[in-house]
């Protein structure tokens, strides 16, 4: 799907995150608002950590990848989970950093464009999930400014 000449991509299986790991730290490293828990590595390790309480079907990545003219340039990086409370179940995009003191979305240059393309991606997308859940999203970070 594509939102201002963006091409987006969900990453949803575990074993694909690794392919992210060059562009992912190229754009954190460029950053104008550096943020440790926007990084691969925070990323990763704490979804390994909480994909151990969870079974498949239940928490799994979903990370959108911007791309322009084939080439990595933003990333979202959310998780799926279905949280279960008195019998009831919703299908909840997030962060994986629920306890991270900030988070964020690791994009490039153009961060009204890029930002636009994930909102009108996520609309396109809404029957997929319930609840979108961006809590802690830095107030000062790429995705506020």
């Amino acid at each position: 799907m594509a939102g201002t000449d963006y091409l987006i991509e969900a990453i949803s299986s575990s074993s694909d995150l690794p392919k992210l790991e060059t562009d992912w730290n190229r754009l954190s490293n460029t950053s104008a608002t550096p943020n440790a828990f926007a990084t691969y590595g925070w990323f990763r390790s704490w979804y390994e950590r909480l994909a151990s309480d969870y079974h498949s079907s239940q928490f799994r990545p979903h990370v959108l990848i911007l791309k322009q003219g084939g080439a990595v340039v933003g990333l979202c990086p959310l998780t799926f989970r279905r949280p279960s409370r008195f019998g009831f179940a919703v299908r909840k995009l997030e962060f994986a950093g629920v306890h991270a003191d900030y988070n964020d979305l690791v994009l490039g240059n153009d961060l009204d464009g890029q930002i636009s393309a994930v909102v009108d991606y996520l609309a396109q997308t809404a029957e997929k999930w319930d609840v979108l859940d961006l809590r802690e999203l830095r107030d000062t970070g790429e995705t506020t400014e």
